[in-house]
């Protein structure tokens, strides 16, 4: 079926709208993420909400349609829908990814609606297990009381653009018309043959949860990445401040590499985080993560990962990804994994189209 016309019957159903007009070029794209997961070492009373087992998961699986249309003077008018749709246990879709519409020319891009902050963008660069069990957002999210560092931000602007080999982001949400808990942030990303450098620099509004509503919490990344024929080395570093109610701050680190033989690519990563409230012993934990992917096709991927997390003095590791992986890992298998030590092994399969 000819993809524009695709593009308008998949809108039409996706997002209820009376009718919609495709002006330019439209795709309708996705992506489905499955997974069988087993766990275990978790918190497994019944106050913990823990349960070792088996579990089919269904990883930021996503359906979206994206365009754009040319305009006078080199600008093209762009817009993207995307939602999470969960394979796995027929739940209603989510209308809770990037999702906007923009101008983009000379000048840049600049779009409004919901995307991902700097931060994220950041962090998402150099994690090698991104949306499994080894994704490293387990430790580096740092998702408390609402609050968010690796977020996609609703009523946001954005504006991007590329000079040589630099390219760069500037964003600012607005928080219901009030300035208090607005988030802004930047981010800019040197690529030059095989070095990738990024760095990134968040602030978050005095009213956000975490900072317990008396000042600003702040944060920053730097990361990096270098190929070296068939391996890939990556890490990166955060520091970010005022979190716990605003009484303490987190640093934490990620190193990976990747060497790729033929159609397999097998990985190893580590990340290791550190909460200072100022109390004799801070609360740490790390995560370690082994894996081997398989390139079926340009589009399908199958892959085998194994994941063990360390926990000490109360700071809690999950391995869930943060929301990327299925709501039944996050909420049943590691509800409170304070001062356990979880492992999981899972086999995935990706296909995007």
């Amino acid at each position: 079926m000819n993809k524009k016309i695709l593009a308008v019957a998949v809108s039409a159903a996706m997002f209820a709208a009376a009718s919609v007009a495709v002006a330019g070029e439209a795709e309708v794209y996705g992506l489905v993420h499955m997974s069988l997961d087993s766990m275990s070492g978790a918190a497994d009373d019944a106050a913990a909400g823990g349960d070792d087992g088996l579990y089919v998961s269904s990883n930021s699986s996503r359906l979206g349609v994206k365009g754009a249309e040319e305009m006078a003077n080199g600008m093209k008018a762009i817009f993207q829908y995307e939602m999470t749709v969960p394979v796995s246990n027929g739940s209603a879709l989510s209308m809770d990814r990037n999702s906007y519409a923009g101008l983009s020319g000379n000048f840049g891009t600049v779009i409004v609606g919901r995307s991902d902050m700097p931060f994220k963008t950041a962090v998402r660069k150099f994690d090698l297990f991104g949306d499994t069990i080894g994704d490293n957002r387990s430790l580096t999210r740092l998702k408390v009381g609402g609050d968010d560092w690796a977020m996609r931000r609703s009523d946001l602007v954005m504006y991007s653009n590329k000079v040589g080999d630099v390219d760069f982001e500037i964003a600012y949400a607005v928080e219901d018309g009030t300035e208090d808990d607005s988030d802004m942030g930047a981010r800019v990303t040197y690529k030059g043959g095989p070095l990738t450098v990024m760095g990134a620099y968040e602030t978050h509004g005095a009213d956000a949860a975490m900072t317990g509503g008396t000042s600003d919490a702040t944060g920053w990344i730097l990361a990096a990445s270098y190929g070296l024929g068939d391996i890939t080395l990556a890490g990166g570093y955060l520091s970010v401040g005022d979190v716990n109610g605003g009484t303490g701050d987190v640093t934490g680190f990620t190193v990976a590499a990747a060497y790729k033989a033929g159609s397999s690519t097998f990985k190893v990563q580590h990340t290791a985080g550190e909460l200072d409230t100022g109390a004799a012993s801070n609360a740490k934990g790390s995560m370690t993560a082994l894996g081997a992917d398989y390139a079926m096709s340009k589009n399908t991927t199958l892959y085998a990962a194994y994941v063990m997390a360390d926990n000490e003095d109360g700071l809690v590791s999950k391995l869930d990804a943060g929301g990327a992986h299925d709501s039944t890992v996050t909420d049943t298998v590691n509800a409170d994994t304070s001062n356990e030590d979880p492992s999981g092994i899972s086999i995935g399969l990706i296909h995007k189209f």
